[in-house]
């Protein structure tokens, strides 16, 4: 379905997990988990490529919450550098804990 990565912001590392197997749960092979570049992200976004993964996008948003989807064109993405192209990347904001209820 596609490939996705989940960065975090905080250091519970309890979230990163939970994220992680969401994606799998929706058809995404995880292929980084880690530390955003950033550490300024208020809200927690799920970003996609391409119009057909915007279901997966969709779904994940709803199952951390209600997170905030946003498309980013191929090639745009530059939160980590990787030699895999990422279809979908989950960046856990400063109110995930509010949103997934831990």
């Amino acid at each position: 379905v596609g490939t996705g990565r989940v960065l975090r912001l905080s250091a519970d590392a309890g979230l990163t997990n939970l994220v992680a197997r969401e994606l799998v749960a929706g058809g995404a092979e995880l292929t980084i988990a880690g530390n955003a570049l950033s550490l300024d992200e208020a809200e927690t976004t799920v970003v996609y490529t391409g119009a057909d993964l915007e279901h997966l996008a969709t779904w994940l948003a709803a199952r951390l919450g209600g997170a905030q989807v946003e498309e980013m064109p191929g090639g745009e993405d530059t939160s980590v550098a990787s030699d895999e192209e990422i279809d979908v990347t989950v960046t856990l904001g400063h109110d995930a804990e509010d949103l997934i209820g831990r």
